[in-house]
Order: C-alpha cells, then structure tokens, then sequence
C-alpha cells in the first residue's frame, strides 16, 4: 500500500504520530546529560586512610587487610579493590546497579569503625560517595587579591585566605545542585602541635614512651560494638577526639595515687599548621586554587551555569569577597577568577 495515501485518508494517526516523536525527542534533550565523556552510572564508594610515611607493604598488612575484611559484609558489594601507596591507602568499593549510594556510603562508614585497631600515626579514615580512580575536573578557580584595575597584588597572608575560603565559599559552592566535591589547594591546615619538656617529664618519672602511649589512649574514637534494636543492629561509638587547644591540654597523660598528670603538666599545646608541600602561583604572585567534580549523571551545563552564577555573585561590589576584604583593610579587593571551563569544548 501507498504509504502516502495512508497517511491521507488517517491524517488522525499521523498527527498523533508526530505529537509523539516531538515529545519523545523534547524529552531527551531535556533529561539526557550533556558531558564531554559520558560515563555509565554505577554507585563508588571510597575509603581513604593516611599512614604518613609508611611503606605500601606496610599500608597494606595494617590497614587494607583489616578494612577489607570488614567491608566484605556491606551489602550489593560488587567489586572491591584496594591501593597500598606510601603513605595512604585507598579502597574502591564498587556497588551493583540500583544500590542506594547514600546508604551505602553510611554503612561503609559503620563498618570500618569494626576494624579493632591501627598503628600509631595512622589518621582517621575517609568515606567518599566518589570514585578514586576519576580525576575529571569541569572546572579550576583562583583566589586572588588584585587592584581594583585588576592588578595582582603579592600578599603575605594565603593561610588567612584559606582558612576564609575553606570554612565560607568552598561548602557554598558544593552545596550546588550536581556538584560533588570542592577541593582548596595552596594552603595549609591547621593541626595541633605538643611540644614536651622532657624535663618535665622526668620529674614525674614519665618515659616518652608512656607519654606517647597516654596521648594516644585520650585521643580516639571507641567502638562500643553494636546494639540490638528491633530488627537493626545500632553501632556504638565513644568519641573522645580533642577539637581545640584546651581538650588537649586538659588531657590527663597517667593516673595514679599522687593524682592525675595532664598534658599542660609536660608540654605546650599550640594551634599551628601543617608543613607546606606545594604552593601554587598566578600572575607572578601566590594564590589559592580550586578544583571542581560533578556528581555523576548531572548535567555539565546546568552545574556550569549555577557554579558561574553563584561566582560571579560572591565578586559583586558589596559581595561576601568584597566584604571579606574589608574587614581585612585590604587595599582593592578579593577575587575568583575561572581558568579552566570544561564547557567551552562540550558547547
């Protein structure tokens, strides 16, 4: 039969037909991702542990072990590999299709506090809903002093800087619908820093053995096991990790007849920063950067679109920046600048 006679005498048919091929194809463009290289959705998990200075073969015997061996109870478990580097180790925890990552990432979370023990110097563990291996940043972003003109202006201060810019613009930024992670680079973070008298010490019969050993006994999280309620199993934990200078310094080291001796007894706690490892530099002068991920499935475009919006309002006259700037007397003002726009080639 003619196919254009068909569709004269059915001409019902044939406007229905093509009410619905034009509503299937407004359909994709607007819900397909747009990205540079799309990838297949599959829940990652990521467990990172810092052991610094450690050998990867010591890594590996300490700390991925006794993590793997908890993790192989988490539930839609797909795939689970491990990487001992020195220093760190990292697991990926792959999930089947369909798994809820969230939950999954608080159960991951609960299982490796089961792991009894870790070495001395070993940094709590970090759960990430990312994937390790995908390093596919859409966008980098620098945080500069300049003129008003626009001129870079060398400053002295970027610890202060980073400290404002970790704690006021990076969590606004990954609060963003479809962005997942915000990293601040070429600052240091604060850590605290004991530093003992071992005169002090020795008056009280202290070795520095014990005092190592004492610091770490009032420095860390416990697990309580786990608690039966209902059909749940609720995991107990005593937290007892020190947040400031007078936690630690009111720590007691040893206990006995003659009473307790506290930290403050042998040593001086001080706020101060970790030692610098790298350092970053634009238009001749140092500055802060930031790097940032996407969520997975989003929408490059849309998570480009409210990132630059959300930028160009903290630079507004009178913006958080400007603000910022002038509670420092700063001569000009503070800036982010966009370097890199993995939308210019997707557009």
């Amino acid at each position: 039969m003619d196919p254009i006679k068909l569709a004269i005498k059915q001409p019902i048919t044939v406007a229905v037909g093509i009410v619905l091929t034009l509503l299937a194809g407004y359909l994709a463009f607007a819900t397909v991702p747009i990205e540079m290289t799309p990838e297949i959705e599959r829940g990652v998990i990521s467990v990172t542990t810092a052991y610094p200075n450690a050998l990867p073969e010591d890594v590996e015997n300490d700390i991925l072990v006794e993590q793997e061996d908890v993790l192989r109870e988490l539930g839609g478990l797909e795939r689970l590999t491990s990487t001992a580097s020195r220093g760190q180790g990292q697991i990926r925890i792959e999930l089947g299709i369909g798994v809820d990552v969230e939950a999954a990432t608080y159960e991951v979370d609960q299982l490796i506090s089961r792991v009894p023990s870790y070495p001395d110097n070993v940094l709590q563990p970090v759960v990430e809903a990312e994937d390790p291996d995908s390093n596919d940043y859409i966008a980098w972003v620098v945080v500069e002093r300049e003129e008003l003109d626009g001129t870079p202006i060398p400053t002295a201060d970027v610890q202060q800087l980073f400290d404002f810019v970790t704690n006021n613009i990076s969590p606004r930024l990954e609060r963003l619908d479809g962005m997942s992670q915000v990293n601040v680079l070429g600052g240091r973070e604060r850590e605290l820093q004991i530093l003992v008298d071992p005169d002090a010490l020795a008056r009280r019969g202290i070795t520095m053995s014990q005092f190592v050993a004492g610091l770490e006994q009032s420095n860390a999280d416990f697990s309580g096991g786990a608690v039966r309620r209902g059909n749940y199993d609720v995991t107990v934990r005593v937290p007892a990790r020190w947040d400031s200078v007078e936690e630690a310094s009111s720590a007691i080291i040893r206990q006995d007849e003659s009473g307790p001796v506290y930290v403050s007894d042998v040593a001086e706690v001080r706020e101060a920063f970790r030692e610098a490892d790298s350092f970053i530099r634009s238009r001749g002068v140092p500055v802060l950067a930031m790097n940032f991920q996407r969520e997975l499935g989003s929408n490059v475009l849309s998570v480009m679109d409210s990132m630059q919006a959300t930028i160009a309002e903290m630079n507004a006259e009178g913006g958080i920046l400007d603000q910022y700037a002038r509670s420092q007397n700063y001569e000009g003002t503070v800036r982010l600048r966009q370097v890199y726009d993995e939308t210019v080639y997707v557009r």
